[in-house]
Formats: C-alpha cells, structure tokens, sequence
C-alpha cells in the first residue's frame, strides 16, 4: 500500500461552521450559526478569504451550495438565498418553506435547485440567466407525510431524478421525470 503525505493547518472562524461546498476552481464557501457566509480560495496550500455575505436576520444558514458563479444558501427561516460572487451581491431570495431548509443540491447541466425542508416538502426550482436577469421559478413540490426531511441529491446532472430522506427514516423516497 502505498503512503501519501497530507499536510494539516487549522484557520479559526468566529462562529460555528455549519456546512462547506467546494467547487472544481479551488473555492470553498463555509457558512456559519448567525447566517454568515465565507467565500475563501485555496492558494498554496492555504485558505485566503475573499468574500463574505451578511447573514439573514440572525437565522442560521444550514446548507450550501454551488452552481457556476453562484453560492446557494439555506436558512433556518426557510428561505433560499442566492449570492453572485464574482459581483458580490446577493441577487436572488426565496421564501421556499415554512421551516428550516436542510439540504440543497443543484442539477450542473441544468440549473435545478432541489431543496429539502423540516416542513416534509422537497421542492425544485428552476434558475434561468438572460442577458443581465437572473430568475429563479418553482417547479415542483411534494410533501413527504410525516417526515423531517433531512437529505435531498439529485441523481444526475440534469436534475431529471432524485432521492430525499427524512430525519430518523428507514426510508428513501426516489422522484424521476
């Protein structure tokens, strides 16, 4: 077997990290227990903030992710944010569940945003960019009857299936188009 050389470093934040999302340009996004959002590349073996985002209202932020330029965030509120950046801004707030946002996942090819709630709802949305207009659209919706939903992926690059689970289930709930 062959032994590979890891190196180890440790880089102190303000506040308990709730979730990381990295992505194939050497960027990793941290988010915390007040809603706060890091951006940091990594250079050389080091992590180098270069971008943080307010947080919403004191509501933590449970989940990350990315889709090209875009961070995707989910808050204790229930809500989805979306935040550019390379402009730095946030350009893109929905108000998808009546409780916690647990886990979101976006479909590379596509632009689908699969989002999974305390409230028993997985929910897709649909990003569009034209010319300088960023929109997101609701597609679907399906309440899962009594489960927490606590995982959702899709399970192709085109978002054209996936899988949720819920909080303490045996279960696993396959959707397909």
């Amino acid at each position: 077997m062959r032994k590979s050389s890891w190196s180890f470093f440790c880089k102190m934040v303000l506040r308990p990290i709730t979730d990381l999302a990295s992505n194939e340009k050497n960027i990793l996004v941290s988010c915390d227990d007040s809603g706060k959002i890091w951006v940091w590349d990594y250079i050389d073996s080091r992590l180098q903030q270069t971008v943080s985002f307010e947080g919403y209202n004191g509501f933590s932020c449970n989940c990350l992710a990315f889709y090209k330029k875009y961070v995707l965030a989910g808050y204790g509120s229930g809500h989805l944010r979306v935040f550019d950046i390379n402009s730095k801004l946030l350009i893109s707030e929905i108000s998808g569940h009546s409780k916690w946002v647990t886990a979101i996942d976006v479909a590379p090819d596509t632009g689908r945003i699969l989002s999974t709630s305390e409230d028993s709802f997985v929910r897709i949305w649909q990003m569009n960019e034209q010319n300088d207009t960023f929109k997101v659209s609701h597609e679907f919706s399906q309440n899962i009857a009594n489960h927490m939903l606590f995982g959702g992926v899709f399970l192709d690059k085109s978002g054209n299936s996936f899988c949720v689970s819920g909080y303490d289930s045996l279960e696993l709930h396959y959707f397909s188009q």
